[in-house]
């Protein structure tokens, strides 16, 4: 259990590192954060600045086709990564294995999806956002 959980703190450190997420931040932090310049999602949050810069860091031609959009799609564009990634991290972090005390597995596991947090792990971030619509609709 210990090999998974790393495994998901490593995948939301890598948005951390990689995309600019910051988090997990507490209820005072959050409450201190301007929602008109970042984006949140339960304990993280991104600045939309750092959303341009990951996009200006993945490819010249991302960076060109984005210059070219208007101000309206650049603002709905970086909203739409920014939460992907806020959520992701918040959903990730949240998940957690379904044991008692005596790490016997508990007897309703009618809710959980039938995926293991290794399998999540694995996933390019395209496949990994499709599972998680598969679950939650």
């Amino acid at each position: 259990m210990l090999q998974q959980r790393n495994a998901l703190d490593n995948l939301i450190a890598s948005f951390i590192d990689d995309v600019g997420v910051i988090g997990p931040l507490t209820a005072k932090s959050i409450a201190n954060i301007d929602p008109s310049t970042h984006v949140i999602s339960g304990h993280y949050a991104i600045a939309l600045s750092s959303v341009r810069e990951f996009l200006v860091g993945l490819a010249s031609w991302v960076d060109t086709l984005f210059n070219e959009a208007n101000e309206s799609d650049h603002n709905t564009l970086q909203h739409d990564i920014a939460l992907v990634y806020v959520t992701a991290c918040d959903h990730i972090h949240e998940i957690s294995t379904y044991r008692d005390r005596n790490n016997n597995a508990m007897a309703d596991l009618g809710s959980i999806p039938p995926v293991l947090p290794h399998e999540l792990v694995e996933l390019s971030a395209a496949d990994f956002i499709r599972k998680i619509r598969q679950h939650a609709f």
